[in-house]
């Protein structure tokens, strides 16, 4: 590839700074341009003024969170070659080529991506080339999402058990706390002293209370909750159970369901003495003991059944991975 022209690009929220070089001496231009599709169109009006040909040039842009995304898409449509690089590497390549000049704190601006592309632009390009690939986003997008739901969704639970403590401290001793029927029951009594005052009756029409339905009696009856404060903290425990008991399972439906449309399928082995294929995706992440897992018994029906999330289902999704890639084979 004959690149002729460097541009590197400060991406910024409201704003970037773009640098235009021929080479490591030239410097053609550089300008702020606001972050709006009127400050894209001037970049590419530039770049189509001095840069002739598109594959004379190449892109440098930092990967600052989604920032950078915008306009490495549409460079890479206009037609240009775009390298999105992390900026730890920036900052050391940087540094490498600026250490005589004692200047190892200064950031990379758009003028040090250009002289960053000056001397490492091809290896660059060919490591960390943009490519516009909707699904891939799609997919990556939603797993931050279902990322999100997650720890929104343990760290209520943590507050759970954490009011728990104070509201009735020795009900974890008797009932696992994240039960349907226990939270059922603290939604109408959410005090020690109100499950106390509850018919033994009305505690055993809840079937899955009823076995220890006089043991949590005697424990509501003796519990060292103090009246009032328990009294006090009743509201938050009904609101955090109102949180709980919200449809969490139906917002990851889409990622599911786009998940295995987004996917590419690929096919392996069976583990065992069958070698009948079977179909799998590829996954983003996967645990570290996935090999455990490969040894078991393992049919298309089984891995059909498997949870999101299951451990023998990361364990036959890694092992695609593996196999499609080349790093290994399934025995």
């Amino acid at each position: 590839m004959n690149l002729l022209y460097f541009l590197g690009i400060d991406a910024a929220k409201h704003k970037i700074r773009a640098a235009l070089s021929a080479g490591r001496e030239t410097l053609l231009l550089e300008k702020d341009l606001p972050a709006t599709a009127t400050g894209l169109g001037q970049l590419l009006a530039m770049l189509k003024e001095r840069v002739k040909e598109p594959e004379q040039l190449l892109v440098l842009i930092e990967a600052t969170g989604v920032l950078h995304l915008n306009w490495s898409a549409a460079l890479t449509e206009a037609g240009y070659a775009v390298a999105v690089i992390n900026p730890l590497i920036a900052c050391r390549l940087y540094r490498v080529e600026n250490s005589i000049r004692d200047n190892k704190s200064d950031p990379i601006d758009a003028r040090g991506l250009c002289a960053i592309g000056v001397l490492h632009g091809e290896k660059l390009l060919a490591h960390y080339r943009f490519a516009l690939k909707p699904e891939q986003f799609a997919l990556q997008r939603l797993q931050r999402v279902r990322k999100a739901l997650r720890s929104s969704l343990t760290n209520l639970k943590k507050t759970y058990v954490s009011l728990l403590d104070l509201q009735f401290p020795e009900l974890g001793q008797l009932l696992e706390l994240d039960g349907v029927g226990i939270r059922q029951l603290l939604a109408v009594a959410p005090t020690p002293a109100a499950i106390a005052r509850m018919p033994l009756s009305t505690l055993q029409k809840n079937w899955m209370l009823r076995p220890k339905a006089v043991q949590l009696k005697t424990l509501a009856r003796d519990s060292i909750a103090h009246p009032e404060l328990a009294q006090a903290t009743a509201p938050a425990l009904r609101a955090l159970l109102h949180s709980l008991s919200l449809p969490w399972k139906n917002a990851y439906a889409p990622w599911t369901s786009r998940s295995h449309t987004l996917l590419p399928p690929l096919w392996i082995k069976r583990p065992g003495p069958c070698s009948k294929p079977f179909q799998a995706s590829d996954p983003l992440t996967s645990p570290k003991s996935w090999r455990a897992c490969l040894t078991r018994s393992c049919t298309p029906a089984a891995i059909a059944k498997s949870l999101p999330g299951s451990r023998l289902l990361w364990a036959m999704i890694r092992a695609c991975a593996k196999a499609a890639s080349g790093k290994g084979t399934l025995k």
